[in-house]
């Protein structure tokens, strides 16, 4: 699982939570990343991004008009 970092200047700071969704779930999710000390092993060219929302409920698709094919 990857864990959400916080971007600052060229390096990820992590956050702790297991991941994005739990990090968001938490009432005061924006204090959290700001004051986060995680560690900051990489540059931001270096990570690898994931879905902002790990596990969606749902996914809907709806069809383009004048689609062709």
């Amino acid at each position: 699982m990857r864990a959400p970092v916080r971007i600052d200047g060229n390096t990820d700071i992590e956050c702790r939570p297991p991941d994005v969704g739990a990090l968001l779930a938490e009432q005061d999710w924006r204090t959290r990343a700001a004051l986060a000390e995680g560690p900051h092993p990489n540059l931001i060219g270096d990570l690898d991004y994931a879905p902002v929302i790990p596990r969606p409920g749902k996914i809907i698709g709806a069809p383009i008009r004048g689609a062709t094919g």
